[in-house]
């Protein structure tokens, strides 16, 4: 692939140069970026499962009645939770196919945007989008349904010791 890409720009090339003091000055940089992206990840799951959370307990609360008469009749607290963890793990679902959709159409709308702009990036050197696409949304998915369940989970247990 690079030597596709410097046949490309064989006639504007002369020399080629590789500084380590760039590279040692920009590599620690990229590092702290991962760990700033990762704690900023953590952060916004954190409050995905506190949104999720308050969300079931007002549904908990709309729906006392019928929890009511659902021990009444004597349904047991996993027939009375289903339907709460399966709401969360919904709402967390929906949550990460909008993250997803709107990522993928970013990049999809950003990538001609870069390699237009930068004369060193190729088109070819990207990732394209349908390859990058089938592991975000696996990704995606995977991490909304459990921030949805944990979510869920701790306001029915918490309602269902009452």
């Amino acid at each position: 692939l690079e030597k596709k890409l410097l046949q490309k720009f064989d006639d504007q090339i002369s020399d080629i140069e590789f500084d380590k003091t760039i590279a040692k000055t920009i590599l620690p940089m990229f590092d702290t970026i991962r760990k700033a992206s990762f704690a900023l990840i953590l952060a916004v799951a954190f409050v995905a499962i506190i949104l999720i959370s308050n969300t079931i307990r007002i549904t908990i609360v709309a729906r006392r009645t019928e929890i009511g008469i659902m021990r009444l009749v004597a349904a047991s607290n996993w027939y009375i939770r289903t339907p709460f963890i399966l709401e969360g793990i919904m709402l967390g679902l929906i949550g990460a196919a909008i993250a997803t959709g709107l990522v993928t159409t970013a990049y999809w709308y950003y990538l001609p945007v870069i390699t237009s702009k930068l004369l060193f990036v190729s088109a070819d050197a990207l990732v394209p989008v349908q390859v990058i696409l089938n592991e975000l949304l696996l990704w995606t998915m995977s991490l909304g349904g459990a921030i949805g369940f944990l979510g869920s989970i701790f306001p029915v247990r918490k309602y269902l010791r009452k």
